[in-house]
């Protein structure tokens, strides 16, 4: 992961908002890779190992998101992730902590972008943490 520009990888169905929302991260640093449809963020994130962060909005038509998750995980176990969702009752913290996702890495739309923004720098330091902390007792 380069810390200076981490890169994110945002799955979002609707273009103005992952367009907007991309570019808003851009100017603070983030590299952004979008997909507009799972498909797209399962190739994409196959083909882009060095994506830090998927940050993903579940609820979108032919797959499920979560599905999307799984399958990247397969190929980066340990790619943190963080759900942007209106559909947030229908992501309790259960079923969260069954897919390897921490509560607090589940928004609500609409959110802040500030909220995002706090969110997703606190996801990646804990990464970062992780990432060495296992380097470390290898």
């Amino acid at each position: 992961m380069n810390p200076e520009q981490p890169t994110i990888l945002y799955v979002e169905a609707d273009d103005l908002t992952r367009q907007t929302v991309a570019r808003r991260l851009q100017r603070r640093g983030f590299d952004v890779v979008q997909a507009g449809s799972l498909e797209a963020a399962i190739e994409r994130g196959f083909s882009d190992e060095s994506v830090d962060l998927l940050l993903l909005e579940p609820s979108l038509n032919s797959m499920s998101g979560l599905e999307v998750h799984r399958r990247l995980r397969r190929g980066q176990p340990t790619l943190p992730t963080i759900i942007c969702t209106s559909a947030g009752d229908q992501f309790p913290e259960s079923r969260l902590q069954a897919e390897g996702i921490h509560a607090h890495c589940c928004l609500c739309k609409p959110c802040r972008f500030d909220d995002l923004l706090v969110t997703i720098e606190r996801v990646l330091v804990d990464s970062q943490t992780n990432d060495r902390s296992e380097s470390q007792s290898v």
